[in-house]
């Protein structure tokens, strides 16, 4: 009899062990499945873009990251003509980044609305009497920094990436500005440049 009771009871066991088993399995399926959905999701959200130019013109370099991303980009002609040539070599950087470099040093300014860029010529008379450099770092809740964050200036076409060690600078418009950092995992924040 005890026999008997045993092997009930090793046989009940083994029924608990195989569903724990199968539950496991299944819930790390799902969890691959999710993280796999979240790799797609985060690398049609972050457009990277590849580009090496040597003096191309402002308008050759848009058509390029057209072309790359499917964004489309709204200009005057005219004002890209009093742009200079671009010589520039990125590798998988974002779309905000390489925008950055393009119009550096450049009488222009860019504003990006959903998949839409809008090229438009800097108002520097105003633009030079109130821009300020703002500089931090960028760190987690326990301290530790964060690279790669995507810093904006809310409502501009104006943004950096913070360095390795979570460093940044940015140029704002003036003391009103809202910096906007975002990073993949983490809640968008916005902060009040006087603050």
């Amino acid at each position: 009899m005890n026999r008997i009771l045993i092997a009930l009871k090793l046989e009940n066991a083994s029924l608990v062990f195989n569903k724990l088993l199968r539950g496991f399995k299944l819930t790390l399926a799902l969890m691959l499945c999710l993280a796999a959905f979240m790799q797609v999701s985060a690398s049609t959200f972050a457009q990277r873009i590849s580009l090496n130019v040597k003096n191309a013109s402002f308008e050759e370099v848009l058509n390029n990251i057209s072309k790359q991303t499917g964004y489309n980009f709204l200009y005057n002609e005219v004002v890209l003509k009093s742009s200079k040539e671009i010589t520039l070599s990125v590798t998988n950087q974002p779309l905000e980044k390489v925008l950055q470099l393009c119009i550096q040093d450049q009488p222009l300014t860019f504003v990006i609305n959903e998949n839409t860029v809008i090229i438009k010529k800097k108002d520097t008379e105003k633009a030079a009497a109130l821009e300020k450099q703002v500089s931090g770092v960028v760190t987690d809740n326990t301290g530790e920094t964060i690279p790669g964050v995507s810093i904006r200036v809310k409502g501009t076409g104006i943004g950096v990436v913070t360095t390795v060690d979570g460093k940044y600078t940015v140029t704002v418009p003036d003391e009103n500005s809202i910096l906007v950092f975002s990073f993949i995992g983490y809640a968008t924040q916005e902060v009040n440049v006087k603050n």
